[in-house]
């Protein structure tokens, strides 16, 4: 996992899945910068083929805390683990990007 910050912004780059490891070392790296000036998560997730559910709970934790929140190719098993939990409507202002 690679991490850059940039303004109010901190964009990571996973190389495996987004998955209950990662997310830990995603809060290390939020505890590790400043994260008072934060508002924009930005998530590579390009070399993921799976995002669990501890995933979406991380990704529910953020929200719910004020985050702006960005993916960038995501796997097609984040609709599903969506669906299933009935968070669709919920996630539905997390800006997805793909490229």
């Amino acid at each position: 996992m690679d991490y850059e910050k940039h303004g109010e912004t901190v964009k990571i780059k996973l190389y495996r899945d987004f998955n209950y490891p990662n997310v830990k070392r995603i809060e290390k790296v939020l505890e590790d910068i400043d994260e008072g000036d934060l508002n924009t998560i930005f998530i590579d997730l390009t070399k993921s083929k799976i995002i669990d559910s501890e995933a979406v709970k991380f990704l529910f934790k953020l929200k719910k805390r004020g985050f702006n929140i960005i993916l960038k190719n995501v796997p097609e098993i984040y609709y599903e683990v969506l669906e299933i939990l009935e968070l669709k409507d919920y996630f539905k202002d997390i800006k997805i990007t793909y490229g």
